[in-house]
C-alpha cells in the first residue's frame, strides 16, 4: 500500500543522496501509522533521532495515534512521556489517541 510506497520512496531520496527532512519522515510515519505498523513507524521516528533530524509534535502524534490502533496504551503511553521529555507539546491526537 501506500505506507510501503512512502517507505520506498524515501530509501530512494538516501540512495541519490538526498537528506529527507521532517517533513518527508512523517510522510513515512503517517503511512506506517495509519495501517496500524508501531514497529515501522516506530524505527522512522528512531531512525530520525540518529540521523539527528527533528522529529515534531506531528512525528511523535503519529507514532502515538499507531499504538492505539492496535490497543497498545502503554506504548502510547511510553511515546507521550518520550515527547513530553524532549519539549514537545502533545496537541488532540497525542491526548486523544
Amino acid at each position: 500500500g501506500r505506507a510501503l510506497q512512502a517507505a520506498a520512496w524515501l530509501d530512494r531520496m538516501l540512495a541519490a543522496g538526498l537528506v529527507p527532512d521532517t517533513i518527508s519522515c512523517n510522510a513515512v510515519i503517517h503511512g506506517w501509522a495509519k495501517v496500524g505498523n508501531v514497529g515501522e513507524a516506530a524505527r522512522c521516528l528512531d531512525w530520525m533521532s540518529e540521523q539527528r533530524l527533528q522529529a515534531d509534535e506531528i512525528s511523535y502524534s503519529a507514532v502515538i495515534s499507531s499504538c492505539a490502533k492496535i490497543g497498545d496504551s502503554d506504548g502510547a503511553s511510553r511515546w507521550l512521556a518520550r515527547m513530553q521529555e524532549l519539549a514537545l507539546t502533545p496537541d488532540e491526537i497525542a491526548y486523544t489517541s
